[in-house]
């Protein structure tokens, strides 16, 4: 395929730099695989940014949106659509039907009601915006290795590394990140009988957390962008104790963890605990911008009583409710959260038999297909090694580890093709040297 030179070769400074540009520039995408503008193939295990979850332009879903967009789109502020009843009624049945198979009926969807907006940093907005209207409280606690979006009403929950360009937040404490292999109190699991949350709550009680009145709890079931934290079992339960005793709501942030990425509708699923609303994203769009709230019913009565109001020009679209419903019914008609469930095993066997025999990668973490590894010489070496191999991957700097979240169709041919990628990269940096970028058939 020749390059596209009406737009591939011209220049990016036309685009704001609010972010890095990263080469080639794409021209196409099918499946678990990008085509650049040169012909060139690259495996994406990443399902774009962790949302095309049925691959890029799964047929079924292109052909199901070319009808749905034909017929209705958007609507003004206020209305209501089939569509959007549809995809509330999808993703409350998800509620009670945890592995992804034939819904049951069972009370748990029913405590919950659903507000649809567009980006994960609307939805986790939205999320607290419930809570402090709800319990009349301005507190939130988040983690201090979370990440809970971009804007800037999310932005200093944030306990990455970041740049403070919009000034300190007040009222925002964090607890420690449940890092097991690097303690933060420096104890072992399962003697320390979470320490780290013993540590953390006298943490909030010397910052004045419990006076000052905390709104919201707001977690990450396994931090993604924080350097890919699988917490123990037993862990989110007692988080949960925490909000609690602090009289907080607890919001789970499924933008990255939900849509069946790690063998279950949502990654608290795997636990006991029960949120009281529930941030989604990414994957319940397949690559379309859909985001939104599942909201305990009693905390959205008692927002709506506070006189909360959401107001957005793309809330409660059409095209979203279409959207959710779809990809909720292929994701569950094709099996793909048991099939994340299985081929994420996979990929975690091999992983770890790559660091058995090469030594070139450490600690191997995965539920379902979101998984990391740490890296243990030269991370940013060998994640651009693996780009020039053609493979797609995210590296976590702050915490040496690259991230993987491939698309839930993926085949087993594409895994070994990514494994072999990998062992060729970590062999050749090994012994010194780098080889061409090699292309798939």
């Amino acid at each position: 395929m020749p390059e596209d030179s009406s737009y591939s070769n011209r220049p990016r400074d036309r685009l704001a730099r609010i972010q890095p540009f990263l080469e080639p520039t794409i021209a196409q995408a099918r499946g678990a695989w990008y085509t650049d503008g040169m012909g060139r193939r690259h495996l994406d295990m990443l399902s774009g940014c962790w949302c095309s979850v049925l691959g890029h332009n799964h047929p079924r879903f292109i052909r199901s949106l070319k009808g749905q967009v034909e017929h209705l789109i958007h609507l003004g502020t206020g209305y209501i659509s089939d569509e959007v009843i549809r995809g509330a009624d999808a993703l409350l049945s998800t509620l009670d039907d945890a592995q992804g198979a034939t819904p049951t009926a069972g009370a748990g969807p029913g405590d919950y009601k659903v507000a649809f907006v567009n980006t994960g940093s609307e939805a986790v907005d939205l999320a607290v915006k419930f809570a402090k209207a709800a319990t009349g409280r301005q507190g939130v606690v988040t983690s201090d290795r979370g990440y809970y979006g971009a804007s800037s009403s999310v932005y200093h929950y944030m306990g990455l590394p970041k740049k403070d360009f919009m000034g300190q937040a007040t009222g925002c404490h964090q607890v420690l990140a449940p890092d097991c292999p690097a303690c933060p109190v420096g104890e072992t699991y399962p003697s320390c009988a979470f320490a780290c949350v013993d540590a953390s709550e006298r943490r909030l009680r010397e910052a004045g957390a419990p006076d000052a009145g905390v709104a919201a709890l707001l977690f990450e079931p396994i931090l993604s962008a924080g350097g890919m934290v699988f917490p123990p079992p037993g862990y989110l339960e007692r988080l949960q104790t925490t909000a609690r005793r602090l009289g907080a709501l607890f919001i789970s942030n499924e933008v990255t963890t939900g849509a069946g990425r790690t063998g279950r509708w949502f990654a608290y699923q795997h636990s006991s605990v029960t949120p009281d609303a529930i941030a989604f994203g990414k994957g319940f769009g397949n690559g379309l911008p859909v985001a939104g709230v599942l909201v305990r019913a009693d905390v959205e009565e008692a927002a709506y009583s506070a006189g909360l109001v959401h107001i957005q020009s793309h809330q409660s679209d059409p095209l979203s409710g279409f959207v959710v419903a779809e990809v909720i019914g292929l994701i569950r008609e094709l099996g793909l959260v048991k099939r994340a469930e299985v081929m994420g095993d996979e990929l975690k066997a091999k992983l770890e038999r790559v660091s058995r025999e090469t030594g070139g990668i450490g600690s191997v973490r995965g539920l379902g297909l979101m998984t990391g590894f740490t890296v243990r010489d030269d991370g940013p070496g060998l994640h651009a090694d693996l780009s020039a191999r053609g493979i797609v991957t995210c590296y976590r700097p702050a915490y040496d580890t690259i991230q993987l979240m491939p698309p839930y169709t993926i085949s087993r041919a594409e895994l070994d093709h990514f494994i072999a990628g990998l062992v060729a990269s970590l062999r050749t940096r090994q012994e010194g040297s780098r080889v061409p970028r090699e292309v798939s058939d």
